[in-house]
């Protein structure tokens, strides 16, 4: 899939499944997974390899940081179903 659309797909994603608030911190890789998974639910998904949704991240001002033994994003908190 190429950068444009993934970076559509995360910006869609990011305006139903997150919510923005600069005082939280997700784990990088439950919020890969939610994106997965609500990829998933969309009539016209393909695969998006970790590394192009990491990078679709940072562009949109959410870039995953090492935090100890974990990948964090600060800002971003996963809105509960």
């Amino acid at each position: 899939m190429n950068m444009a659309d993934v970076r559509n797909l995360v910006g869609c994603w990011i305006d139903e499944r997150v919510e923005r608030d600069s005082g939280v911190v997700t784990n990088s890789g439950a919020a890969l997974g939610d994106f997965i998974e609500w990829l998933k639910n969309q009539e016209d998904w393909g695969f998006v390899q970790p590394d192009q949704w990491s990078f679709a991240m940072k562009q949109k001002g959410f870039d995953p940081e090492k935090d100890g033994d974990e990948w964090i994003i600060r800002g971003i908190k996963l809105k509960e179903d």
